[in-house]
């Protein structure tokens, strides 16, 4: 009976709290080897915008090209790829903070393939929902210009 309650006891401590622990290493000594932590591609752009409702994606560079997922028409497109950078107008200045960066593409959806044109432009930019964002964005999908806000990633 003894026994029965310790287990009980245990997997319900097992079950109280499903959040992720941190860990702490030991301490370096000098014959222990050095842990190598590989990191996830960081996403560099994340924008949206209304009607019809939309949002990017965009991972930082790989090779030179961009890799970027749009999801426009309220969910029912998906566009995946990669979009290479066309240009930077820099309003006299030499950083993309201080004007606007255009990529472009030809990215894949379910049943076809779309030339995507996108502008980001260093421009305070408010949402339909009030939050303030550090740029405005324009998406264009086979020459239907959609509009929205949205920031870089560190």
């Amino acid at each position: 009976m003894k026994k029965l309650a310790f287990v009980l006891i245990v997997a319900l401590a097992a079950c109280g709290d499903s959040k992720p622990k941190e860990t702490v290493a030991p301490a370096a000594t000098p014959e222990a080897a050095p842990v190598v932590v590989e990191k996830e591609v960081q996403s560099y752009f994340i924008g949206s915008g209304n009607e019809p409702g939309w949002n990017i994606t965009m991972d930082a560079s790989v090779k030179g090209t961009f890799p970027v997922v749009i999801v426009y028409d309220y969910g029912k497109e998906t566009l995946h790829g990669e979009l290479v950078k066309e240009g930077l107008v820099t309003n006299g200045k030499n950083n993309v903070a201080s004007g606007e960066a255009k990529f472009s593409g030809t990215l894949k959806g379910s049943s076809s393939e779309e030339t995507v044109l996108v502008s980001l432009i260093s421009e305070e930019c408010t949402d339909d929902a009030g939050k303030k964002h550090s740029h405005r964005c324009a998406v264009t999908v086979a020459g239907k210009k959609m509009t929205g806000c949205g920031d870089y990633v560190e």
